[in-house]
């Protein structure tokens, strides 16, 4: 007698499903919800759910879409894909200094040139290994976003701008106290919002994300 699934069973399935339209394998899944985003992603490997902290993190990246992990490939592009599995992956498209790119992952492939336009990004191992402090930190940031989505943030954003916008570099302990009347989990989650809307910058790229890390307002390019 066949046993009916759960609906979590079935919902895993579901998930499965879509990544093998995908012409990916279905193990080792994460799915993630990106900070400022309202849908999740699924990505089918541990690298590739570090590359998404990585691009949230990116200073130079205005805007991150990830709808091509979204979008099932046509019959030619996933024959492709299950004959050679070195072939880039379109992970994202970008905008960075107000031009649009693409963002493919490699893996462990070099960079196969003539699929590459100069406002490309090509990511692979070698540039997960060289920013392993900012995939951590975007691991603890983004969550923080999250927490506050439920929230009205627009005034303590213009609150947390103007404090920093004389140009001074301040701790995340030092804006918790200049903004003592609010919650302190609004006040990070504020924090990590203004880093992802490239609004503000910081030294998460050197230093591990807590009361230390020292942010200030971005200047115009």
């Amino acid at each position: 007698m066949k046993t009916s699934k759960s609906p979590a069973q079935k919902g895993r399935s579901a998930i499965a499903d879509a990544v093998r339209r995908r012409g990916q394998s279905p193990y080792n899944l994460w799915i993630i919800r990106p900070p400022l985003q309202q849908q999740d992603i699924i990505v089918n490997s541990d690298p590739k759910m570090e590359l998404v902290y990585l691009l949230e993190g990116d200073p130079t990246l205005e805007e991150i879409d990830y709808g091509p992990l979204r979008r099932a490939p046509d019959e030619e592009r996933k024959a492709k894909r299950l004959s050679a599995s070195e072939q880039p992956e379109h992970f994202a498209d970008v905008v960075r200094s107000g031009v649009k790119g693409r963002v493919f992952w490699g893996g462990t492939q070099p960079p196969p040139p003539e699929m590459l336009a100069p406002s490309d990004l090509y990511l692979s191992i070698p540039d997960l290994d060289a920013n392993v402090m900012r995939i951590d930190n975007w691991r603890r940031i983004a969550p923080a976003i999250r927490r506050v989505s439920a929230h009205p943030t627009d005034a303590l954003e213009r609150q947390m701008i103007t404090l920093l916008s004389k140009g001074s570099k301040m701790s995340v302990a030092d804006i918790l106290s200049a903004l003592i009347g609010h919650p302190p989990a609004l006040v990070l989650g504020v924090v990590g919002i203004l880093l992802r809307q490239r609004q503000l910058e910081g030294d998460v790229d050197q230093r591990l994300w807590s009361l230390h890390t020292r942010v200030w307002a971005r200047r115009p390019a």
